[in-house]
């Protein structure tokens, strides 16, 4: 039982840290802009117009 228990605990870690990870880089992102923005003409390629030189 022991030994299912440390693996479990072992198991979690790098599950643990994908979560951490994905929080802490995400968190900052999360702002009203992003949810109440229209994503409308969105295509994700570059656009030259918007790039500053």
């Amino acid at each position: 039982t022991n030994l299912i228990f440390a693996a479990f605990i072992v198991a979690l870690l790098p599950l643990v840290s994908v979560i951490w990870t994905v929080l802490a880089k995400g968190i900052p992102g999360m702002t009203p802009n992003l949810l109440f923005s229209s994503m409308n003409g969105m295509t994700g390629t570059v656009d030259n117009q918007t790039v500053e030189a």
